[in-house]
């Protein structure tokens, strides 16, 4: 599908100029959000898919010109400072506070771009794993937010190894939460529990507090 919504996006958004690997970015972004083919054009043509591509291509757009303007004053001033260039030859050149203003700016920039690139993708991944989950019976919503609230993804983390690591931690969760009188909705075929007595909906509903306060804590 991530394949599919990015030949979507590098033909809407291809008098941007941006990158296959900016592209593939906003595709991982954009997967969570598309169940069917046919979601597709919508998800790519909508306000989301938009805002990235514009936003990107506008700091690009500002790097470009910072980086020209450093350039035009360097050479400016070089020009202007002709007998220096002999002595400095072969000195390391003192970096002028313009040009250390600019550079630091720019690597804010790259920086903030890089943690939003991996905060969508992290985002993108777990929604996959969540799915995942899902499709695979572990759809209690209590045990599903509860193990999302938990669920710590690993430096780069397949869509498939987290999907695994999310059921089993869903499971496990599940049986925890429910202890052993039988668990709900689990991928591994574990049926629902028979009815509760008044008594052990009670203690229940006192675990199901404990379980609340611990996962806010």
């Amino acid at each position: 599908m991530k394949k599919k919504i990015f030949e979507a996006l590098k033909t809407e958004y291809a008098s941007l100029g941006l990158s296959d690997n900016t592209l593939n970015r906003i595709a991982a972004i954009l997967e969570g959000s598309v169940e069917k083919e046919e979601d597709i054009a919508t998800a790519v043509k909508g306000d989301t898919a938009k805002l990235l591509a514009t936003s990107i291509q506008g700091e690009i757009d500002g790097l470009k010109r910072a980086k020209e303007t450093a350039e035009n004053a360097l050479a400016d001033y070089k020009a202007k400072h002709p007998e220096t260039e002999p002595q400095q030859q072969h000195q390391q050149v003192e970096e002028p506070d313009w040009a250390k203003t600019i550079r630091e700016q720019n690597e804010r920039i790259l920086k903030m771009r890089e943690d939003d690139d991996k905060k969508a993708k992290a985002k993108a991944t777990i929604s996959a794993a969540i799915a995942a989950a899902k499709a695979a019976g572990c759809t209690d919503e209590r045990v599903l937010k509860l193990t999302e609230k938990l669920f710590v993804l690993k430096d780069d983390e397949s869509d498939e190894d987290a999907g695994k690591r999310f059921e089993n931690e869903y499971n496990a969760n599940a049986k925890e939460y429910f202890g052993g009188s039988g668990i709900p909705y689990i991928g591994t075929g574990i049926t629902a529990p028979a009815e509760v007595s008044a008594a052990d909906r009670a203690a229940k509903a006192r675990e199901d507090a404990k379980q609340a306060r611990e996962a806010l804590a």
